[in-house]
């Protein structure tokens, strides 16, 4: 609610300055004063939609960086020549290689994605913590 009151003063300030600015210079008041208004508001509505134009590129900029960044996974795989392990960068958007630092042999990546079926735990029940620590001391006081 301020800013609102405030962004309306100083648009009367501005406005009253400027006719009274043509207004000594022999002109008339409320000509000026009216269009330098509209202006200032035309002015405001052109600079506020640009600035949320450019606020709006930034984050589809900055999203599509992310999900750039999703897209790669790493994992520790080892040669298919010498047996090393070594961590490699896995893309799923483009072909996987990767040159074995140990003997600098080129490796190809396969991945393979397979589906299974939702299961649901057993029903049984759960062990609390309190009744297993009882039923310890129960023994160890039966023995």
């Amino acid at each position: 609610m301020m800013s609102i009151l405030r962004s309306l003063i100083i648009l009367c300030g501005v406005s009253a300055t400027i006719g009274g600015i043509w207004y000594i210079l022999g002109g008339s008041f409320a000509k000026p004063v009216f269009l330098s208004a509209i202006l200032q508001v035309v002015c405001y509505v052109i600079w506020s939609s640009i600035l949320s134009d450019r606020v709006r590129i930034t984050i589809e900029r900055e999203h599509t960086k992310r999900v750039e960044e999703f897209a790669k996974q790493g994992l520790e795989l080892e040669c298919s020549y010498c047996s090393k392990l070594t961590i490699v960068p896995i893309r799923f958007d483009e072909d996987n290689q990767f040159e074995c630092p140990h003997c600098n042999n080129l490796n190809s990546i396969y991945i393979s994605v397979t589906t299974t079926q939702v299961t649901q735990p057993l029903p049984v029940a759960r062990i609390m913590s309190n009744s297993y620590i009882q039923e310890a001391q129960q023994i160890r006081n039966a023995e």
